[in-house]
């Protein structure tokens, strides 16, 4: 399609998928929409309504562990022999796409299951059928604007805060056409005024800020990391909130169940430069954890700890404890509230903010 006409001149200066998509909607240029799973969604998605000893069963078959003829044998209904053979399916489909067998050895394996799988009937399964998903252009436009107060007892002063970020998506945004644990931020900057010291700060200037929550189980093994880099305040020996430049990586494993939600843990290191640390730096190493829960359609939660010893450079400790919580109104419009509490060189902060978010 050519973007070059008047389709461009509605596109900013950055584009990301979902604004070109969303622009080829609103101009009615998009007659038909089929949705395709993953492979690796299907086999998520019939596994999700099977037992687990199911479940383990179909990853023996594909192990070869389990011959796919014990199948029909098994003191179990037709319906859960067919879930286990279907899902065996889906898995070495999955296997064989991802290069993880040989075509000979897949074909062997997938046509012994199939004839198995011929011997129970033509009876339909309900486990195939997955419900598409809302659509990348649906989702909450990538732009954002944040207005919002708060208070810190770092100098016991009430702040008003304004916030923008470029694009895309955070954890804590809503999740409707984005992928759940995923965020990818692009130029998020943050000013505050403090009222009691008349001051106008730059309270944080991120070039991005990416983090990546895949969930662990029985088929999949992903590594969950995080990589931030930019400007932020942090508290010095003095007791005073000061502008470093943080380099912030770190890799770990998530989960998720349907009581928690999507929970994980990291190892983490941290680099701070800044004039005012002894040695210009201080390199960090420690490690975080979390809970990002869902409550309803709008409501989002997201608890997380964060300790770090920083060993070189300017010696410290740092531990930080926040409830962040994420409230959609509408499409491009939710209201956030924030509770931080941190120790850092000895010295507590406590923080609360509450602010209105507006996608653009």
């Amino acid at each position: 399609m050519d973007m070059t006409g008047p389709l461009r001149d509605r596109l900013r200066f950055w584009v990301i998928p979902p604004d070109t998509i969303r622009v080829v909607r609103e101009n009615g240029l998009i007659e038909k929409v089929k949705y395709r799973p993953s492979q690796a969604l299907r086999v998520r998605s019939i596994a999700s309504f099977m037992e687990k000893k199911d479940q383990k069963t179909a990853l023996d078959i594909v192990n070869k562990t389990t011959p796919p003829q014990a199948v029909p044998g098994m003191s179990i209904n037709a319906e859960r022999k067919i879930g286990i053979l279907d899902l065996t399916t889906e898995l070495l489909q999955y296997k064989y796409a991802g290069k993880e067998l040989e075509k000979d050895d897949y074909l062997k394996q997938f046509l012994a299951v199939l004839n198995v799988r011929s011997t129970l009937g033509t009876q339909a399964n309900d486990l195939h059928t997955i419900p598409p998903p809302s659509q990348p252009e649906e989702g909450h436009r990538s732009g954002r604007m944040v207005i919002g107060t708060g208070y810190t007892t770092l100098g016991k002063s009430p702040f008003t805060e304004v916030g923008w970020r470029a694009a895309f998506h955070d954890v804590l945004d809503p999740d409707e056409g984005y992928i759940e644990g995923g965020q990818i931020d692009f130029f998020s900057i943050r000013g505050r005024y403090y009222f009691k010291e008349d001051k106008l700060r730059l309270q944080s200037f991120r070039f991005v800020d990416i983090v990546s929550l895949s969930p662990r189980d029985m088929f999949f093994k992903p590594i969950s990391w995080k990589v931030n880099t930019g400007f932020d305040r942090k508290i010095f020996r003095d007791g005073e909130e000061h502008l470093i430049y943080r380099v912030n990586p770190g890799g770990g494993f998530a989960y998720q169940n349907s009581f928690l939600g999507l929970y994980y843990g990291m190892v983490e290191t941290d680099l701070n430069l800044s004039g005012g640390l002894k040695d210009d730096y201080a390199l960090g190493f420690g490690a975080s954890a979390g809970i990002i829960k869902k409550i309803g359609g709008a409501w989002k939660i997201h608890f997380s700890v964060l300790g770090m010893s920083y060993e070189a450079g300017d010696t410290h400790r740092s531990m930080k404890a926040s409830l962040d919580q994420n409230f959609r109104i509408t499409t491009n419009n939710s209201v956030t509230f924030s509770l931080l509490r941190e120790k850092t060189f000895y010295h507590y902060q406590s923080e609360a903010r509450l602010g209105w978010n507006y996608y653009f």
